[in-house]
């Protein structure tokens, strides 16, 4: 456990902080940002499932709520259907685990930072379509 504690107290420290801002009222202004990225990840991975299987990306939203929508053109198909409606929920998921891996050495932590960022910046240029999403 000591073991632990030191090679990950700063990720330690921080699903602490989550776990008590999630549970009082001002957590949720302060866990904002994340909340819009994970909905910009979780939309931009069903536009690039829809890719993957042939399709493309009319647009993609995100609201100040926290809601998106992707709005994309598949070819007719269960398959096609089914990978790109689970896309969102997994490569969230894949996305976190990939980050936590980058956090590892400060170099890899600003290489991360830095695709996400142009990634960010690409999907807005392409296909968001929404002032909110945009800004």
């Amino acid at each position: 456990m000591r073991e632990l504690w030191a090679r990950d107290k700063r990720l330690l420290r921080a699903i602490l902080a989550i776990v008590i801002l999630l549970n009082i009222p001002v957590g949720k202004y302060v866990l904002y940002p994340f909340m819009i990225f994970s909905t910009w990840i979780h939309e931009s991975f069903h536009g690039i499932a829809a890719l993957s299987v042939g399709g493309s990306i009319a647009w993609l939203n995100i609201y100040a709520d926290g809601s998106g929508l992707a709005n994309t053109v598949i070819p007719f198909g269960l398959f096609q259907r089914g990978w790109v409606a689970s896309a969102g929920y997994q490569s969230t998921a894949i996305v976190g685990g990939i980050m936590l891996m980058f956090r590892r050495s400060n170099f890899a932590a600003r290489i991360s930072t830095c695709g996400v960022g142009l990634g960010i910046l690409l999907s807005c240029l392409l296909y968001v379509r929404n002032t909110f999403g945009l800004v």
